[in-house]
């Protein structure tokens, strides 16, 4: 059987072509998805120095009530003041006891209740001052 070896080339030709063909429209789709992930990261960028701009903001208003939370981390103890119920849950809601503990003292009665069997407390009083 003889094979004709003209054939196999003039199609091995053909397919090179399409194979470059083939390759730009590969790395066209990935280009397309790499602008898509870029577009989407700079999208998350954003909104989070928009949500940091908020929290900026919000931990500025006062409610009228103190918020005193002692967090205690790994032996050391620091004492936070916040201005509103938002700003003092937001830095309890970080600490959910094994990763630290906070307690919280407030005047804020109505807070206390609703915080009272947060997991960062690991079970310490709220502290009611007056």
């Amino acid at each position: 059987m003889h094979r004709d070896r003209g054939a196999e080339v003039i199609t091995c030709l053909l397919s090179v072509p399409q194979f470059f063909i083939n390759l730009k429209l590969f790395i066209m789709k990935k280009y397309e998805k790499l602008e898509e992930l870029e577009k989407l990261v700079k999208e998350i960028t954003d909104l989070k120095k928009k949500q940091w701009d908020l929290h900026k903001e919000i931990s500025k208003f006062k409610d009228g009530f103190n918020y005193k939370v002692d967090t205690q981390v790994y032996g050391s103890s620091t004492v936070y003041q916040f201005n509103n119920w938002f700003s003092a849950k937001d830095h309890m809601d970080y600490y959910y006891g094994d990763n630290g503990i906070v307690i919280l003292t407030t005047n804020n009665y109505e807070f206390a209740k609703q915080v009272e069997s947060h997991p960062g407390m690991n079970g310490h009083d709220i502290i009611l001052s007056f």
